[in-house]
């Protein structure tokens, strides 16, 4: 859950969130003490956590889904499987003298 913060010398609420990365972080609402009150900038904060939060969950569904993905796929078309080949194949090495 974010929380607000009040710096003396802004007229903005701050909300203190954790990013999609994991870093803690202070960030304005762009919302005025004077205008809004503080549920309402709360209740913002804490949208604004919860769309970091998506973004980390989402960034860490595709890191598992491609490395599942290259640990069951079959080799592609010119993708060089171990033990496909003889040691000292002219083609093999060929193809990795190159890389």
């Amino acid at each position: 859950m974010a929380s607000l913060k009040i710096d003396p010398r802004s007229r903005y609420w701050y909300a203190c969130i954790t990013r999609h990365d994991g870093r803690q972080t202070q960030v304005s609402t762009k919302l005025r003490r004077d205008e809004v009150s503080r549920a309402k900038a709360q209740i913002y904060a804490d949208t604004l956590e919860k769309a970091y939060r998506v973004k980390r969950a989402s960034d860490q569904y595709r890191k598992h889904m491609l490395e599942a993905w290259l640990a069951i796929r079959p080799p592609g078309p010119g993708e060089w499987v171990p033990g496909n080949r003889a040691a000292g194949d002219p083609v093999e090495e060929e193809v990795f003298s190159a890389q």
